[in-house]
């Protein structure tokens, strides 16, 4: 997970979005067979909604190559970790989170452990 993670920081590294986040968590997960790399899209987009004030968005990297076809990468941005873990905080009590949580959890596996780097 560890050479994965570095690839996926430095090819997003130029990534005016990523140089912009001090904070950034990576996660892989297995796409299970009842879901589509849509739907964890969408997962992500009402992620990004709900912590929008707070500066934290989410996306879904599909690879081509490097891990397999089945897998995802969750790349969380925050402009701090400060903002970062208010937001985690409203995440673990929210209600709306749950159901997020819940559609990604129907969704995929965990795949080794996320990672968080300070982008800085």
């Amino acid at each position: 997970m560890a050479i994965r993670t570095f690839l996926v920081v430095a090819v997003l590294g130029f990534s005016a979005q990523l140089q912009a986040a001090e904070f950034v968590e990576i996660f892989e997960m297995k796409l299970l067979g009842t879901c589509t790399p849509a739907d964890m899209q969408q997962a992500a987009a009402d992620t990004s909604d709900m912590f929008r004030e707070l500066g934290y968005s989410a996306e879904i990297l599909v690879t081509q190559h490097g891990i397999p076809q089945d897998h995802l990468l969750w790349i969380g941005r925050s402009p701090s970790a400060e903002l970062w873990g208010k937001a985690h905080d409203i995440w673990r009590e929210s209600a709306d989170a749950a159901a997020i949580s819940e559609r990604i959890n129907a969704c995929t596996e965990p795949v080794g452990s996320s990672t968080h780097v300070p982008a800085g």
